[in-house]
């Protein structure tokens, strides 16, 4: 390599040299191959750039602080979807997924609740939060039901102690948010009974929608929360295993009372003097 860059500094090279050169580019490149980005992948610099300085703008101004407040039917109310959607992309852990979700199942609660105390509670403001509502479950179902597949015959121990840590974890946040919604769930109910049948009949129908997703998390536990088939396959082998004895006569035994089982099965006859 150093010889052709010394040829390249030489100011006249013969046709015969220069082809030599390209030769030896094209031979090396080939057997190198080197990855070049494409002017065209910085549109992916592009897009991140843009969502970091959207989320700068927000963060930095006052709409964030509009937005915190917003509530279903207002304006700001799906930029306040918004920065959670953004704020869930951070965490990590199964453990710290279920708690963004926890949070923001509390917040829509906090939604109906100030709702239907200000009686602004309506049929098209209910779909919204319900929706919501349910996204969000679907998310704790999906992150329970993931973190239970991470245990697998495959891993190392280390890896499945890990694992099974995490599924732990998972099913005792997973039973607090369902334990959370049940008193959440009264709280609305009770303050409905002081409003209009209609807001009556809205929170019963939020309720019902409500207990039906809580039920996939429930199974979603109750599946996580279950041995897994090579688990039960040792447990059932490690009880087939088990010998269960009885306490047979030993030789002593059987000594002192020499009696035959023929003998003993015959039926008593009279005896015939003569």
């Amino acid at each position: 390599m150093k010889q052709i860059f010394n040829k390249l500094n030489t100011p006249n090279m013969t046709d015969g040299e220069i082809r030599q050169m390209r030769a030896y580019l094209h031979s090396n490149t080939m057997q190198n191959p080197a990855f070049v980005r494409s002017p065209l992948g910085m549109s992916w610099y592009v897009k991140t750039a843009s969502a970091a300085m959207s989320m700068l703008l927000l963060t930095a101004g006052g709409i964030t602080y509009g937005a915190q407040k917003a509530l279903p039917g207002d304006t700001l109310y799906s930029v306040k979807l918004h920065i959670e959607e953004v704020k869930s992309m951070t965490n990590q852990t199964p453990k710290e997924k279920l708690l963004q979700q926890q949070t923001r199942l509390m917040t829509r609660f906090d939604e109906i609740e100030t709702l239907v105390k200000t009686g602004a509670m309506t049929a098209e403001k209910q779909a919204v939060v319900t929706e919501q509502l349910a996204a969000h479950l679907d998310k704790v179902a999906s992150a329970v039901a993931d973190v239970e597949k991470e245990v697998t015959t495959e891993n190392t121990d280390a890896q499945n102690t890990v694992a099974k840590s995490d599924v732990t974890d998972a099913i005792a946040t997973a039973t607090k948010i369902t334990n959370d919604i049940a008193t959440r769930q009264a709280t609305i109910t009770e303050l409905a009974d002081n409003k209009s049948d209609e807001t009556k009949q809205i929170i019963k129908d939020t309720n019902i929608a409500l207990t039906l997703k809580t039920s996939e998390v429930k199974d979603a536990v109750t599946t996580a929360a279950a041995p897994k088939q090579d688990e039960a396959d040792a447990l059932e082998a490690d009880l087939n295993n088990i010998n269960i004895t009885t306490r047979q006569p030993d030789e002593k035994t059987q000594l002192q009372n020499p009696v035959s089982n023929d003998k003993a099965s015959l039926p008593n006859t009279p005896t015939h003097t003569q």
